[in-house]
């Protein structure tokens, strides 16, 4: 099972986040290029064989789009173009990836800087050709993607040893002794063949979405590998498991304040930053309001969809960092890039609970007359914003 990520995206060879640093072609600077694919490091990494969201971007240069062999995520537009990677084709995907590509499921209408593109694809090449600058900062090594923890050496409270499932509860006992009751919601079930995965018949539970602060209401992963050596019974019990966790769909639950004003807060900006946000700032304007943190690894997945919103102009996107500490989210932002107008600190997570966040990310849209019009739960992904959100936010506006 995949431990980490809540929410994969799936597409394009080269999926948003590399079209959302600051590029490169010919003449362009690598260094700066490998600060900009920070911004790509949620998707993406230059670390051979390791594909994330999209394939490794290991060995790019002169590849033929779409052949990777072990990834199988490609679109099918990506699939049978016939494009092979170098300065010029690159050029022109990062330029306009709809012109470039018909029938990508990109969201965003490219880099129009040709020296940010520039950039980027002199990473790029540096990267295939073995010569990749250090970005500096967190995030490097591993291509500068997020390392998933080594599901192998699991401590005995993350090993798993029986699971029950009874009317909403799962109830799961892990190899320390210990039992733990679980709301159905809050248990995802994932599969992880990689190398880190955990190992054949020895499933693994570990915490993801709001810290485990709200102790069942902290999302939790059961992370397994199907092992085709594994009797038959053995696989049956897992894939009955997987089915009653396949039903769930925690994405679509409603919430009680769609419609309604924003709840009444106030809130200290961020380190670093001189705006604050309250709920006096979300009026007047269609914008949008995301829960972010600098430990969520989802929030890495989506952030360069807000980046693109952001620099498009789309409207105002406001962060609201959910129990963080200072420095982290302050360094994550200048790690990341910062797509907010305003930020929030809600350093206790009070705000947060009057808002009915069930984990991070989450996204609101907020209407002109400050009014809760939408809920995301989880990380945005392209076809949500583009099929959601971006009609959405128009209708909204007319």
């Amino acid at each position: 099972m995949k431990k980490s990520r809540i929410g994969f995206l799936s597409g394009s060879a080269l999926v948003v986040c590399l079209a959302l640093g600051n590029a490169a072609i010919a003449a362009g600077d690598p260094a700066r290029g490998a600060k900009a694919f920070q911004a790509c490091a949620a998707c993406h990494s230059v670390a051979p064989g390791e594909h994330m969201t999209g394939p490794s971007l290991a060995n790019l240069w002169h590849r033929k789009a779409g052949t990777i062999s072990d990834f199988l995520r490609y679109s099918e537009a990506m699939k049978r173009a016939n494009v092979v990677w170098n300065e010029g084709t690159l050029d022109k995907w990062l330029a306009n990836p709809d012109a470039f590509l018909p029938g990508t499921s990109m969201t965003f209408q490219g880099l129009r800087e040709a020296k940010d593109r520039e950039d980027l694809i002199a990473y790029l090449k540096a990267v295939s050709e073995g010569k990749r600058p250090a970005a500096g900062g967190k995030g490097q090594g591993m291509g500068m993607s997020m390392r998933k923890p080594d599901l192998k050496k699991a401590p005995a409270e993350g090993q798993v040893t029986a699971i029950a499932h009874c009317s909403d509860t799962y109830t799961v006992r892990t190899a320390d002794g210990k039992v733990a009751k679980v709301w159905e919601f809050n248990l995802r079930f994932k599969t992880d063949s990689g190398k880190e995965g955990p190992s054949p018949g020895k499933p693994v539970i570990v915490g993801a979405g709001m810290q485990g602060d709200r102790a069942s209401a902290g999302l939790s992963v059961i992370a397994l590998r199907l092992s085709l050596l594994a009797p038959l019974a053995v696989f049956a019990g897992v894939a009955a498991v997987l089915a009653v966790g396949l039903t769930l769909n925690p994405r679509e639950v409603p919430s009680p304040l769609i419609g309604r004003p924003v709840p009444k807060f106030d809130l200290p900006p961020v380190k670093g930053r001189t705006l604050g946000l309250a709920s006096r700032d979300l009026g007047g304007e269609v914008s949008l309001v995301n829960v972010f943190a600098s430990w969520c690894v989802a929030c890495r997945e989506e952030h360069p969809l807000l980046m693109d919103l952001h620099k498009r102009g789309v409207l105002p996107v406001h962060g609201l960092d959910y129990k963080d500490k200072p420095d982290d989210a302050a360094s994550w932002l200048a790690e990341m890039g910062d797509p907010y107008t305003r930020t929030g600190a809600d350093l206790d997570g009070r705000v947060a609970i009057d808002w009915g966040v069930y984990g991070v990310p989450e996204t609101f849209v907020i209407g002109r007359d400050g009014r809760i019009a939408y809920k995301k739960i989880g990380p945005i992904t392209p076809r949500i914003m583009r099929e959601k959100l971006l009609p959405l936010i128009e209708q909204l506006r007319r």
